[in-house]
């Protein structure tokens, strides 16, 4: 679809575009700024890996939010902790149901 230049200019893109929005998401969800931090950089280099998946994608934002919901889930199940997701957090993922997007998938075809 790209060459490998357009795609990484229009992954930059995207990524400029969405950051404050997506490091306020990973903020919300882990309540620390380190821990924000880090599960923002993890959301981007899965991002960066599913890179023809995120770039394709109809709602990159949404993408970006269900990586950081589902990478948020495994730093919870990797530490043993009580998962409990902010109030609302669904609605601000929501839009990735509209076009039934397994991230999962998406992850594994990447890789």
């Amino acid at each position: 679809m790209f060459g490998e230049d357009g795609q990484s200019a229009l992954f930059e893109q995207l990524r400029l575009q969405y950051e404050s929005d997506l490091r306020s998401y990973c903020r919300m969800l882990t309540g620390t700024p380190w821990d924000a931090e880090d599960l923002y950089q993890e959301t981007m280099l899965k991002s960066l890996r599913a890179n023809a998946a995120f770039l394709s994608h109809l709602a990159p934002r949404a993408f970006l939010f269900r990586v950081a919901s589902n990478a948020w889930l495994d730093v919870c199940r990797k530490r043993k902790a009580d998962v409990r997701l902010p109030v609302g957090h669904e609605a601000l993922a929501s839009e990735t149901d509209t076009y039934s997007f397994d991230t999962e998938a998406a992850l594994h075809r990447g890789s």
